[in-house]
């Protein structure tokens, strides 16, 4: 019988953060595994912390050399482009659905990216491109990778052409804009990003 999964509750096992928008678990493990229950227990925290985004980070700390992520989000929340000055991501999809947009540095959509069971399951975004997430199911889960360490002041870079989440007439301007251009099936292409 295999062993079973560590509880996301028990501080033995994971160190909690918590900020307004998500919570992040850090694991304490030697070994880190990820079944459904772990899944359904990422949903769990999400419902108790009120529909807080939720993520296990299967690294130790923000300061690690490589970051890998369960991340929970969930449809309708305001996901900013952005892009990465020293690093590139992985996505890959585990339940639910997502769209990644990625961008021109002019803020050109040059193409749309579906996640999900019956689309594309990894993308490779390189670094320096721009792009932002939408879910398209009421919750997504998906694995990110990509290098550390976590800077805050300089993980993300923002273009001027995308609305600051303080924005919210702009935000849900934009937000029409990404759903319009899904309609759009040229920019719906199957090829590699990276």
């Amino acid at each position: 019988m295999p062993a079973k999964v560590p509880a996301l509750n028990n501080p033995q096992n994971f160190r909690m953060e918590e900020s307004p928008r998500a919570k992040a678990y850090f694991s304490k493990q030697s070994f880190t595994r990820v079944d459904k229950s772990m899944i359904s227990e990422l949903k769990e925290a999400s419902r108790n912390s009120g529909g807080k985004n939720v993520r296990l980070c299967l690294h130790e700390r923000p300061e690690s050399t490589f970051h890998n992520m369960i991340i929970l989000e969930h449809r309708g929340k305001y996901y900013r482009p952005h892009k990465h000055r020293r690093k590139h991501e992985i996505f890959h999809i585990i339940e639910g659905s997502m769209a990644i947009f990625l961008f021109g540095k002019d803020g050109s959509l040059a193409e749309i990216v579906r996640l999900g069971r019956n689309a594309d399951l990894v993308l490779r975004i390189s670094k320096g491109t721009y792009h932002c997430i939408m879910p398209l199911s009421d919750i997504v889960v998906y694995h990110e990778s990509n290098p550390g360490p976590y800077l805050a002041k300089d993980n993300s870079i923002f273009p001027a052409w995308a609305p600051d989440c303080k924005d919210k007439f702009g935000v849900i301007k934009f937000r029409h804009k990404l759903l319009a251009a899904m309609r759009q099936p040229e920019l719906q292409k199957n090829s590699r990003v990276g």
